[in-house]
């Protein structure tokens, strides 16, 4: 452990005794939580952002939306308005935050609300919404206000809850003991090629409780594409450079990921969720000016590409060449069959009591 974290742990262990206090007044319901004769999927991990919620929202979405009418639900991050919101087509980023932007522009079979008071949101989507089936719950592990039926847990391969500490000295948002609130434990961000045995012996630090599934999901990188709808894609080049511009969380990855691609990868990176203003933007173009290499671009994520829109007119006239990196997950194939039968079934059972 390092100086700072050993400084640190007297805070930490003063956080954890208060989040211990609230999950023990929710367990005996001193705290109320709220159940709802409805299926509820709530995601959401221990630690502080980079685990990969949004893709793995996506896939729920991909899997769930062609069976049944579903709905995604979040606080809408640093968005300036308040109060619950359903998605229209008037909406942006500053409106309904970046990420449930995001779903909706590329699922706009699906309907996306935001709301901080969550358990007053989801009476209104079922007012509002004709004929919904399910709700998936982003960033709600925490949130205990309401009882999901359904609890999915992300922990990144690289840094696993079972590793971390309490804020301030860690990353983790509660205990590591929280994890038993899960029904289901996704080790995300694993490699690829990722062993049985490895993978396995990550599920005996985990040691998930009796019927508490662990599984293992991975990271695919889809072919760039300019920005502003434009058809140009972006091929692998090794006589390119690349100026990434990230406002996520942990951007390490989608970096080494680009190395892999390209002849050198040069990251600027922002807060998460960072709304881009027109100096960050003239930062941005004298970045790419200041790379000597003749053959250069700008690559930037899906959810920094829905903050980028802001100034659509300003990009449109500057003509950067700005491509987006879509991501998706996937799973590995006994991870995979047993997390989409589960969810399947779950849905199923679930919507009879509608």
């Amino acid at each position: 452990m390092r100086l700072l974290q050993y400084l640190l742990m007297p805070f930490s262990w003063l956080y954890a005794a208060i989040m211990m206090l609230r999950n023990r007044l929710y367990d005996r319901q001193v705290l109320k939580s709220i159940s709802f004769d409805f299926p509820i999927i709530a995601v959401g991990n221990l630690s502080v952002g980079g685990t990969g919620k949004t893709p793995h929202i996506e896939y729920l979405i991909r899997l769930l939306s062609p069976h049944f009418n579903i709905a995604t639900l979040s606080r809408g991050y640093r968005r300036k308005t308040h109060g619950f919101r359903l998605a229209g087509p008037e909406d942006n980023a500053e409106t309904i935050g970046d990420e449930p932007l995001l779903l909706k522009l590329k699922y706009g079979n699906i309907n996306v609300a935001v709301g901080e008071e969550r358990a007053l949101a989801i009476p209104q989507m079922i007012h509002e919404i004709p004929g919904l089936q399910a709700v998936l719950m982003d960033d709600a592990m925490q949130h205990r206000a309401i009882k999901a039926g359904l609890t999915i847990m992300l922990t990144e391969c690289d840094k696993l809850f079972t590793r971390d500490f309490v804020l301030p000295a860690g990353t983790l948002r509660e205990p590591r003991s929280a994890y038993h609130r899960a029904d289901m434990i996704v080790v995300t961000k694993c490699p690829p090629n990722m062993s049985l045995a490895d993978r396995e012996k990550i599920k005996k630090e985990i040691a998930p409780k009796a019927g508490q599934l662990v599984l293992f999901s991975y990271l695919k990188y889809d072919v760039p594409y300019k920005l502003l709808n434009n058809p140009e894609k972006l091929s692998a080049d090794k006589d390119l450079d690349v100026l990434l511009v990230c406002g996520i969380a942990n951007p390490e990855p989608l970096k080494n990921y680009l190395e892999g691609q390209f002849r050198n990868v040069y990251l600027r990176d922002f807060p998460d969720h960072h709304y881009f203003s027109q100096d960050d933007l003239d930062s941005i173009s004298r970045g790419l000016q200041n790379i000597e290499h003749p053959k250069k671009v700008i690559v930037t994520t899906e959810k920094d590409a829905v903050r980028f829109y802001r100034q659509k007119n300003w990009l449109l006239v500057s003509k950067l060449p700005i491509f987006v990196q879509p991501v998706s997950v996937e799973f590995f194939p006994e991870s995979k069959q047993l997390f989409d039968t589960e969810l399947l079934k779950y849905i199923h059972n679930a919507s009879k009591h509608i």
